[in-house]
């Protein structure tokens, strides 16, 4: 199945959107995108303009109901957590192995969802590019709580990794507002 994920995703140019409250600063355009990514509950109802409305995969880190994932019309759900595994359907799940290593590579601090779906895509996908939206390491809150949580997350290690990685690829960018 995991070929599948790959085979849809390769050679596309991806929006991969945050949750950062930043993200609906500025009226956005994701039509020239062939796939969007949405993590978590970050529904777009009625923030279209900044966030757009379509959904081509939902990544999870948390549990949402079965009417919550519908209501995003996603063609796939990536489980990313290795947490609560058994607790959700989805189409794909984030490899342990994979996990492992990013959890390493950040020092010991478990990865956020977003982190985990770009060290996804950076090691898979051959994608034609990647824009980065909502991502700015916690520095507003997630839109959709109002909350600033990084748990146990480490903002400072995740921007570097993210920000290592954009140096080395030019078909990624990060977005600001």
């Amino acid at each position: 199945m995991k070929s599948d994920l790959v085979q849809y995703l390769n050679n596309k140019r991806i929006a991969l959107l945050g949750n950062a409250k930043s993200i609906l600063e500025t009226e956005k355009d994701f039509s020239n995108y062939q796939i969007v990514i949405r993590m978590n509950d970050s529904n777009p109802k009625g923030k279209e303009k900044y966030i757009g409305d379509k959904t081509n995969i939902l990544v999870l880190s948390t549990p949402l109901s079965k009417e919550t994932i519908k209501e995003f019309n996603a063609k796939y759900v990536f489980w990313a957590t290795p947490k609560n595994r058994s607790k959700i359907e989805y189409d794909f799940c984030y490899d342990l192995k994979d996990w492992e290593k990013l959890f390493n590579t950040l020092r010991g601090n478990r990865p956020s969802t977003g982190c985990m779906i770009f060290d996804y895509l950076i090691n898979h996908i051959d994608f034609e590019s990647l824009d980065l939206f909502g991502f700015d390491f916690w520095e507003t809150p997630t839109w959709y709580t109002g909350d600033i949580r990084t748990g146990p997350h480490n903002q400072d290690f995740e921007k570097a990794y993210i920000n290592k990685e954009i140096e080395k690829n030019r078909r990624i960018k990060i977005n600001h507002g």
